[in-house]
């Protein structure tokens, strides 16, 4: 058996063929589809100090609301009576 070390094309890198791209700036949109469950980061009970039927809503559910802000209007019949 005979071994002999040669200085042949075989010690060479192999060529590996590349495309080239001209880079643009994007906005990528990835959709994902998963069923979860949500909770608030802050949750408040609403008790107004009488009882009253509401009159208005004046903010939908789920909307962001400031402390202070008014959110429903209540009748008010039974009171401008009294």
């Amino acid at each position: 058996m005979l071994l002999a070390c040669s200085g042949t094309a075989k010690d060479e890198a192999p060529v590996v063929p590349v495309q080239l791209v001209q880079v643009a700036k994007a906005t990528l949109e990835q959709k994902v589809t998963a069923d979860a469950v949500l909770f608030p980061i802050a949750q408040s009970a609403i008790v107004p100090k009488i009882s009253a039927p509401v009159q208005k809503f004046l903010v939908n559910r789920g909307s962001h609301v400031r402390a202070g802000q008014l959110l429903a209007v209540l009748e008010n019949r039974d009171l401008a009576a009294a």
